[in-house]
């Protein structure tokens, strides 16, 4: 069951089951820094593989791919992930519906 729910900094965590730390899990992290975006891939707090670029009114087209290259590249499935964090920072209430968008999509 895909669960979505806030953090105490207001940012969106999704999941699928339960867990006590998301620091011994491998998690998906899509931060929104407008224009900034930066998504990073870890495990036990451990930064497997990161992602950074300038968001030029493309984010809905790239953000999907960028992801799906990223999980590939570690030989994981979005299946495997235990939750995917999308921080941002208010500025660009566009960029961050359409990352919690692609971030429950990629849990579906």
């Amino acid at each position: 069951m895909t669960k979505q729910k806030k953090n105490s900094r207001g940012n969106s965590v999704i999941s699928t089951e339960k867990f006590q730390s998301v620091d011994k899990q491998v998690y998906l992290e899509i931060e929104i820094r407008h224009p900034r975006i930066r998504i990073t891939l870890k495990k036990e707090a451990r930064i497997l593989a990161k992602k950074e670029w300038e968001d030029q009114n493309s984010l809905s087209q790239r953000l999907l791919v960028e992801i799906d290259k990223m999980l590939q590249a570690h030989h994981l499935l979005s299946s495997q992930l235990k939750a995917i964090k999308v921080k941002t920072n208010k500025k660009s209430y566009s960029s961050a519906r359409i990352a919690q968008a692609v971030a429950l999509a990629k849990k579906l």
